[in-house]
C-alpha cells in the first residue's frame, strides 16, 4: 500500500491529514474505495 501513496499524492494527502484532525489511526479499505480514520470518542472532533 505504501507504493500506492507514493504514486497518488491525493491519497497520501488524505492519509496525512486524518491524524492532523485527531485520528489515532488512518488507512484505506481493502478494496481502496474508502479512506478512513479512527478517532477517540472522548476527544472533541474538529
Amino acid at each position: 500500500m505504501k507504493i500506492l501513496f507514493l504514486k497518488n499524492n491525493e491519497l497520501k494527502k488524505i492519509k496525512e491529514e486524518l491524524p492532523e484532525m485527531g485520528a489515532v489511526y488512518s488507512s484505506m479499505s481493502g478494496t481502496g474505495a474508502t479512506m478512513f480514520g479512527l478517532f477517540d470518542k472522548n476527544k472533541k472532533a474538529l
